[in-house]
C-alpha cells in the first residue's frame, strides 16, 4: 500500500461546523423575566415552625448526638397543643 492511500483513508468521517455569525446581535441583552417567589402554604409554615422549635430544644439540651427525632416530636406536640 502506498503512503497516499493510507493518508486518504484516515480522513475524519465528520466535519465540525462553526457558525459564522452570532445568533444574538451584539449589545442586546435577553429580556428579564421575573419569577414570583412561591407562596408558602400552611404545611410548609408549620414545618418551619417545628424545625425551629426542635432546633432550639436540641440546642438547649446541649446538642446531643443522634437524629433529633425526639426533639422534633416534642416540638410538634407543643405547637399542636397536645
Amino acid at each position: 500500500m502506498s503512503r497516499t492511500k493510507r493518508q486518504k483513508s484516515r480522513k475524519p468521517r465528520f466535519s465540525i461546523v462553526r457558525p459564522t455569525k452570532s445568533f444574538e446581535p451584539v449589545g442586546t441583552a435577553a429580556p428579564r423575566v421575573e419569577v414570583p417567589a412561591p407562596t408558602p402554604n400552611a404545611s410548609t409554615v408549620f414545618e418551619e415552625e417545628v424545625r425551629l422549635q426542635a432546633y432550639l430544644k436540641w440546642e438547649a439540651a446541649g446538642r446531643p448526638p443522634g437524629d433529633g427525632a425526639d426533639f422534633w416530636i416534642a416540638a410538634e406536640r407543643e405547637l399542636r397543643g397536645a
